[in-house]
């Protein structure tokens, strides 16, 4: 029923790739794990940056006789504390993703598969769901299907 649908619209569904799995057993997560930590002491620096300059701007108010002057000067504190915001926010997104990889690769490595066989990653096609063995190892690589160009 769908195919016909898509048939009579003549709209064709993109062709998805199949993925390669990598060996990942000599990634190191402690690497990602230190960069996680690196980076929430960043966000923690730019989140306390951020209160500093906003209260620096409750405090010392600009104010100006030229009405223009003093619009411009209040859009420029708000984007400033806009800015401080956002990148805080990012970095602290960031930090957030580089614990997710390193707890991802080191559980990967723990039980010798790779991420992507992980349940929580869906199958982008049926032939993804044959791509490992039956305990989610790794397949060898076949060195016969390997082309060289000379």
């Amino acid at each position: 029923e769908i195919e016909e649908a898509k048939a009579s619209v003549r709209i064709e569904a993109p062709q998805i790739e199949r993925r390669e799995q990598i060996d990942i057993s000599d990634v190191n997560p402690v690497l990602y794990a230190a960069s996680s930590v690196v980076t929430v002491i960043a966000a923690y620096f730019l989140f306390q940056f951020s209160i500093f300059v906003a209260a620096q701007f409750a405090e010392h108010p600009f104010a100006s006789d030229l009405y223009p002057v003093e619009r411009f000067a209040n859009f420029l504190r708000q984007a400033l504390i806009a800015g401080l915001s956002l990148l805080t926010g990012l970095t602290g997104l960031t930090a957030v993703g580089l614990f997710l990889l390193a707890a991802t690769v080191a559980l990967a490595n723990i039980q010798g598969t790779t991420p992507s066989a992980f349940p929580l990653d869906p199958p982008t096609s049926p032939l993804s769901l044959n791509d490992c063995d039956k305990d989610n190892s790794i397949p060898p690589r076949d060195s016969s299907n390997t082309t060289s160009s000379t």
